[in-house]
C-alpha cells in the first residue's frame, strides 16, 4: 500500500476518533440529563432515551472501523498458529476475502434500508428515522477503508512465505 493511502486510512481513522469522541461526550451527557431529570426533578425527558440509543449505535458503527484497524476485533488464534507461515497467510486472506464480501453487501443493503426511512421521523427526537440507519453503511464504510491494508499486507506476507519456499 502506497505512503500516500496510509496516510488518507489513517486521517479518516483520526478524524472518525474525534468523532467518536464527540459522540462519546454528548451520549454521556444525554444520559445524565435523562438520570437528573428523571429521578431528581421528577420530569423525565421524553428525547432522552432515543437520542442516547440513536449516540450509542453511531458510537458503536463509527469505531469499529478502527477496532478492525487494530486487530480488536475477537478472533481464534490457536490453530492458525499451529500451522505452516503460508498456510497461516491463505487462512487470513481467504478470512479478510469473505469480510470483504461481507461488508460490500452489508454496505449495499444497508444504504437501500436507510434510505427508505427518509420520511419517517421518530417520535422522542423528532428526527428521521434514517439517521441511525445511516450508521450502518458508514460503519461497513469504515471498516471496508481499514480492511484493504490487512488484505494487502495478508497477500504481501502470502507472496514472501511463497518466495521462500
Amino acid at each position: 500500500m502506497s505512503s500516500t493511502a496510509r496516510r488518507v486510512i489513517d486521517s479518516i481513522n483520526q478524524l472518525t476518533a474525534f468523532f467518536c469522541v464527540g459522540l462519546l461526550t454528548v451520549l454521556v451527557s444525554v444520559s445524565v440529563l435523562q438520570v437528573f431529570f428523571r429521578y431528581i426533578l421528577q420530569e423525565p425527558l421524553i428525547w432522552s432515551e432515543e437520542a442516547a440509543r440513536y449516540l450509542l449505535i453511531w458510537l458503536s458503527f463509527a469505531a469499529g472501523g478502527m477496532v478492525l484497524s487494530s486487530d480488536g476485533h475477537p478472533r481464534i488464534e490457536v490453530l492458525p498458529s499451529m500451522l505452516p507461515r503460508r498456510v497461516q497467510a491463505l487462512i487470513d486472506l481467504a478470512i479478510q476475502a469473505l469480510i470483504l464480501i461481507f461488508l460490500v453487501v452489508f454496505v449495499y443493503v444497508t444504504t437501500d434500508l436507510a434510505q427508505r426511512y427518509l420520511a419517517f421521523t421518530s417520535l422522542g427526537t423528532g428526527l428521521s428515522q434514517a439517521v441511525p440507519r445511516y450508521a450502518l453503511p458508514v460503519g461497513g464504510a469504515l471498516m471496508l477503508v481499514n480492511l484493504l491494508p490487512k488484505m494487502q499486507a495478508s497477500l504481501d506476507a502470502l507472496l514472501r512465505t511463497e518466495g521462500q519456499g
